[in-house]
């Protein structure tokens, strides 16, 4: 587990070498999970389209928006019992950011050391394109690498 300084100072160096910094935190409390949230400025929950997991969700996001500023949600379904995106963002009482197809390249590109999104094809990077202008302060290109537009 990092400790909690460790965590500030990789906040500290990520905010000065980049426009968005993003942390993805366990599922549990941890010191350098409170201070992840404590500075950040918008708090992703990603929640499968399942009941079950929306009811854990509630709890989640009860503790977490204690400790930051702006959470939204983020779906990933479709889940098996047709759950829709918008009923989970209500019964939670959370503003909608996204929803997303489940994406099982980024199970394998992790395993390969690759980066999620890193093709720009799929769920996680048309998720990705559509948060990202709301997330950074200037304006962000958006395509093909090696792409003139």
């Amino acid at each position: 587990e990092l400790p909690a300084e460790g965590m500030a100072a990789v906040l500290d160096a990520g905010r000065r070498g980049a426009d968005l910094v993003v942390v993805d935190l366990a599922r549990h409390r941890t010191a350098a999970g409170e201070v992840a949230l404590g500075r950040a400025t918008v708090t992703l929950l990603v929640v499968p389209a399942e009941v079950r997991a929306t009811a854990a969700a509630g709890q989640v996001a009860q503790l977490v928006g204690a400790a930051t500023s702006d959470l939204r949600l983020v779906v990933r379904g479709p889940g098996p019992t047709g759950l829709r995106a918008e009923a989970i963002a209500t019964s939670l009482g959370l503003p909608l950011a996204g929803e997303m197809r489940a994406d099982p390249d980024v199970s394998a590109a992790l395993d390969r050391g690759i980066a999620p999104a890193g093709s720009g094809r799929g769920p996680l990077a048309a998720l990705c394109q559509q948060l990202l202008p709301s997330l950074v302060a200037r304006p962000v290109l958006v395509g093909r690498p090696n792409r003139v537009p």
